[in-house]
Parts: structure tokens; sequence; C-alpha cells
């Protein structure tokens, strides 16, 4: 299993052009104290937001650490 990574230390892929997402990942919402799986999404060049699967939005400055999600079971 994967480590946590500082979103200080570190992003996970965001993928260009606007409004597409990146790698889905298990990000860590400080201010609930919640894992939730979401991706890093694009909004332009300069912004960018965390989305789950539903389209809900965290904010960016509580997601404190993420991780990749682990392999499947084979």
């Amino acid at each position: 299993m994967s480590e946590w990574i500082s979103t200080d230390d570190q992003l996970p892929k965001c993928s260009w052009p606007l409004v597409e997402v990146g790698d889905w990942v298990l990000i860590y919402y400080d201010l609930w104290s919640e894992v939730v799986l979401a991706c890093r999404v694009w909004i332009d060049d300069d912004n960018w937001t965390w989305k789950d699967n539903a389209g809900y939005e965290y904010e960016t400055i509580y997601v404190t650490h993420w991780m990749p999600l682990p392999e499947p079971p084979k």
C-alpha cells in the first residue's frame, strides 16, 4: 500500500485541456477528518479543484494529503 503524500510536497496528475480530470486518488479532507475518492480537475489555467465521482467539490485548502489507489485484486 502506498504512503500518504502531503499536498505541500506533490499533487497528483491533472490532465489538460480545460475541465479534464486527473487520476482518481484517495484524499484526506481535514475539515471533516475523512478519506474521500476524488480527482483533481482543471477549471482554467490557474484554477483547479477536487471533485468526487458525484461531482461534489472539496475546498483545496482542506485537502492535506492524497494517496494513489491500490492495485485491484487479481
